[in-house]
């Protein structure tokens, strides 16, 4: 089928690219990968310019042969495959520099753009018989092809599709929106289905007209953005926030970090990690965060900072195991700071609240069981909001001026049992 010099250059092209994948993987540098790299493509395009010429492989003295040299076949027609071998080749360059899934992309883009272009010189020099060769290049790559693009055509239709519905402004109005489609979809089929006289170029034209306004839909809904998402600011903003604020006010004397989150009620062995590490994040981390950035403002003057606990912080919370966790830690960091930062004057006390009629309880599943919750306090009732503030208020105090290193509990006796 190939002839010895072919045999040995596309050796070579399989080679170079293996020595290229290995030393990318395991060494990574990026000197190496572009020499590589670059001797892959020479060879593969030596190796298809072989396969092209079948070597060529007439003596020069052998006049007889010119005529039936393969040599002296016509030209094959022209094709795209070196061009997408160059884009390729130059996509792996961008994606060592760049994203590792640019180069996986350039990657996978050279090996195909590679066994095309090979398969196809081989197959149009395979005969004097154009149909004969078309065929034969048809069977060896027409089951891998057509699954290919189907593949990657409908993921280009889902991902163009989904840009359009989160480009749609609610989710209800995503829902109505889909309907209609599928609506129109099934109607468009129904009609396909039963007018048989339509050409198949006519179908052709309209399924392209269709995958054009819905790629271009896409694009534009994911240059314009998607639904708008809540805001979440990381530590680094309220840190120059907090800048901002010694600069406007010349001092940071007062500080709380109450930030929190609790989580579904259930039972340790059920939840699940990304639970655990976010009710971490936002609890615990939180306020890591907020003392690293508030330590330091108050440094040459002193100040206080109160960390809102729980009473979760200071012994068991069932159905709450990784919230406990979370507060025991706050209580934790609370007693820490306290000690590192006494000899600064800078006090650093926790409050922990039992439950008490907030967002966290009213508007989550513990709504429906206020009365119970008010049932294992002492005082038969959750502590108001109100109360909560004014036992903050008396921490905060300046008058206050000898407690640090207290987890308070305003739990209406909770704890005294």
């Amino acid at each position: 089928m190939f002839t010895t010099g072919s045999k040995l250059l596309i050796g070579s092209s399989v080679l170079a690219l293996v020595a290229t994948l290995l030393f990318g993987i395991l060494d990574g540098g990026l000197l190496g990968s572009v020499g590589l790299i670059s001797a892959t493509v020479a060879l593969s395009v030596l190796a298809g310019i072989n396969v092209f010429t079948r070597d060529a492989n007439v003596g020069a003295d052998e006049v007889e042969s010119f005529g039936g040299a393969a040599s002296a076949a016509e030209r094959p027609g022209s094709s795209m495959w070196p061009f997408t071998i160059g884009l390729a080749a130059v996509t792996v360059t961008l994606g060592l520099v760049t994203y590792t899934a640019i180069f996986v992309l350039g990657l996978i883009l050279l090996m195909a753009g590679l066994a095309e272009w090979l398969v196809q010189a081989w197959s149009e020099r395979a005969s004097s018989e154009r149909d004969h060769n078309a065929e034969v290049r048809a069977r060896i790559l027409h089951p891998v092809e057509m699954p290919a693009a189907a593949a990657i055509g409908l993921g280009i239709v889902i991902y163009a599709f989904s840009r359009v519905m989160l480009g749609v402004p609610s989710k209800t109005s995503t829902i109505v929106a889909f309907s209609v489609v599928a609506t129109v979809v099934l109607a468009v089929g129904a009609f396909i289905g039963s007018k048989r006289t339509i050409s198949a170029p006519a179908m052709t034209g309209g399924f392209a007209i269709a995958a054009v306004v819905l790629v271009s839909g896409g694009a534009v809904a994911g240059l314009n953005g998607e639904r708008e998402i809540k805001e979440h600011h990381t530590t680094a903003y309220y840190a120059a926030k907090d800048i901002l604020a010694i600069e406007q006010f010349g001092q940071l004397d007062i500080a709380v970090n109450n930030a929190g989150i609790a989580g579904p009620m259930k039972r340790l062995t059920e939840i699940r990690e990304e639970e655990f590490d976010l009710i971490h994040a936002v609890n615990a981390k939180g306020t890591f965060f907020g003392l690293k950035h508030q330590i330091p403002l108050m440094r040459d003057r002193g100040g206080v900072i109160l960390n809102v606990a729980s009473v979760a912080g200071l012994g068991a919370a069932p159905k709450l195991a990784a919230y406990a966790a979370a507060k025991h830690a706050v209580v934790g960091l609370t007693r820490t700071a306290a000690i590192e930062e006494a000899r600064h004057n800078i006090r650093v006390n926790a409050i922990c609240p039992f439950y008490s009629p907030t967002p966290m309880v009213t508007e989550s599943g513990m709504a429906d069981m206020q009365g119970f919750l008010a049932g294992a306090s002492p005082m038969k009732r959750l502590g108001s909001p109100a109360e909560m503030v004014a036992a903050m208020m008396a921490l905060l105090d300046p008058a206050n001026s000898y407690m640090t290193g207290q987890a308070i509990a305003v739990d209406g006796g909770v704890t005294a049992y």
